[in-house]
């Protein structure tokens, strides 16, 4: 990527030159790669399970079944959530250069 003058951009990656006008673009941005979403779906997760097991449960907290599924419901939302988190990607961008119109 190289500037002509004030006015284009020219980029020479692929077979053929590309030339952008600067009047056109604002900034230009290149992958700084992905970022994945594990801790925040973990986190949704438990919540999920706790209020599930919750709901099962019925309130009855003296009984085994809150014993058993709350812990469970806890452990099960976050192990799903930390998968789903796990697989969810976004990109991330960072600025080559900005442009100002002239």
């Amino acid at each position: 990527m190289s500037v002509e003058g004030d006015s284009a951009l020219r980029i020479d990656e692929g077979h053929r030159p590309l030339r952008l006008s600067i009047a056109r673009i604002g900034q230009v941005e290149q992958s700084a790669g992905e970022r994945r979403h594990t801790t925040r779906g973990a986190l949704i997760g438990m919540v999920v399970g706790t209020l599930a097991a919750e709901i099962i449960v019925g309130g009855d907290n003296s009984s085994l079944k809150a014993d058993v599924y709350v812990p469970a419901g806890i452990m099960l939302g976050m192990v799903g959530g930390g998968m789903v988190g796990y697989f969810s990607t976004t990109d991330e961008w960072e600025e080559v250069a900005t442009f100002t119109a002239p």
